[in-house]
Formats: C-alpha cells, sequence, structure tokens
C-alpha cells in the first residue's frame, strides 16, 4: 500500500490540466486529434506549504525525499477525490525564525 501524503497546502496553491493529444495536419488545412491512451487527462499540481514550522518542513522534505521522485504516493487535492503523484522537485524558503516554507509540483500518474 502507497504512503499517503497528510500536509494541507497553503491557500493560494493550484494545478493545472495538460490533456494528451495525438494530432494529424493534413495538407489542405484540416486535422484531427484523438485523445493519446485511455489516461489522455494528466494534471500537475504546483503546491507551497507558507510559513510552517521548519520542523513541518523538515517532515514533509523527509517525506519527498524517501519517494526519491520516483515512487508515487497518495495524495487529496483540495476537493478533489485522492490520486496517485509523484514529486521530481522541490525547493526551499526560509521566511525567518522558524518560519520556513515549501514549494513543489506533484504531477499525477496512472501506476497499477
Amino acid at each position: 500500500m502507497a504512503d499517503e501524503f497528510g500536509w494541507s497546502p497553503s491557500y493560494g496553491s493550484g494545478g493545472s490540466v495538460t490533456p494528451a493529444v495525438s494530432e494529424a495536419q493534413y495538407g489542405d488545412g484540416y486535422s484531427q486529434r484523438v485523445a493519446a491512451g485511455i489516461n489522455s487527462i494528466g494534471r500537475q499540481f504546483p503546491v507551497q506549504f507558507n510559513n510552517r514550522t521548519t520542523s513541518e518542513i523538515e517532515a514533509i522534505d523527509a517525506f519527498l525525499s524517501s519517494k526519491n521522485g520516483t515512487d508515487y504516493f497518495l495524495w487529496t487535492p483540495p476537493g478533489k477525490a485522492q490520486i496517485k503523484v509523484i514529486c521530481k522537485e522541490w525547493s526551499f524558503t526560509w521566511r525567518g525564525y522558524d518560519k520556513t516554507g515549501l514549494s513543489a509540483t506533484f504531477k499525477q500518474v496512472f501506476d497499477p
């Protein structure tokens, strides 16, 4: 069973949707499009964890590091159903004494 990411992102975090589409262009100006694959709607979520304690950011960092950018984990986007995601990159922001931030991008995957 996959681990679940249990921290809630800060307000202002969002997401984007990029459908995978195969397109054929014809010489007469027409084109034809079709969804590429059975899971053609991929989602990405640039999330932020602002003004958190250093220990909370360290815990998030340890969780993401344990996945090594390759293993998926379960995450529930605000107002959505739980999905499988990976995180290949994240960064830190120091905001003052014991106030730290972390930014990451969660990418939906469709692993079995």
